[in-house]
């Protein structure tokens, strides 16, 4: 004799679609292709080739600190202007502020 249990079914919570996780997989679908495994010397490989860590001037760091204890949030702009003032690029400015924050 099978008794019918008193708790309901539990089923997973669908994952939310986002236009973002949709934007997502799109692009890693048409510009990455699909995912792969990368084998150990395959990794070896790109860790080797990756671009080498920046080196800022002592103008460069004098200026990003001034503008941290001004503000730690980082917009666009201020961002752009960063990057244009300081001859580096958007991303340098970008980590440089992530790494302090």
């Amino acid at each position: 004799m099978h008794h019918a249990s008193s708790h309901p079914k539990l089923h997973p919570i669908p994952k939310l679609i986002t236009t973002e996780n949709v934007q997502t997989k799109l692009f890693g679908i048409l510009f990455q292709g699909p995912r792969t495994r990368r084998s150990r010397k395959q990794k070896e490989k790109e860790a080797d080739e990756k671009r080498p860590r920046t080196a800022f001037t002592a103008e460069q760091l004098s200026r990003l600190r001034k503008e941290f204890e001004g503000n730690a949030y980082l917009n666009e702009k201020r961002r752009q202007d960063l990057a244009n003032d300081l001859q580096l690029n958007e991303n340098q400015i970008k980590i440089w502020f992530q790494v302090r924050d």
